[in-house]
């Protein structure tokens, strides 16, 4: 949930930096900004739908969506000290999608890594039990 959460968060935030550029095409300005996002939302979207399933598969993806989309945003932290931010919306909107996207995309990122850890773990242990 919390990986769909910041999958939703940056969207949003490159919808509004998207928005903000009136000077080009809003399908190529949207392209542009959302750049290595285009392969975090599916891998958060698709991962969260087979981690619902209960496949392994799924956590491993989201893990990878969510630290992508960590690491895209992180750039975005300099919005804490302009004045002026590329974004067509409240600059307190701004700043709440940076940090949802940045914490929840890492939080997931490192909790799930332990995650998945542990499963490793216990199929080791049920493949030497065999």
């Amino acid at each position: 949930m919390a990986g769909v959460v910041a999958m939703a968060a940056s969207i949003a935030h490159v919808t509004g930096s998207t928005l903000a550029v009136e000077s080009a095409p809003p399908a190529g300005t949207f392209l542009n900004a959302a750049g290595i996002n285009l392969l975090s939302w599916p891998l958060l979207l698709g991962g969260a739908w087979v981690a619902l399933r209960g496949r392994p598969a799924g956590l491993l993806a989201v893990c990878a969506g969510a630290a992508l989309t960590a690491v895209f945003v992180l750039p975005d932290v300099t919005s804490f000290h302009r004045a002026v931010l590329p974004f067509a919306g409240p600059p307190v909107l701004e700043r709440v999608l940076v940090v949802l996207a940045l914490g929840l995309g890492a939080g997931v990122a490192v909790a799930g890594a332990s995650v998945l850890r542990t499963l490793a773990q216990r199929a080791a242990v049920a493949e030497e039990g065999v």
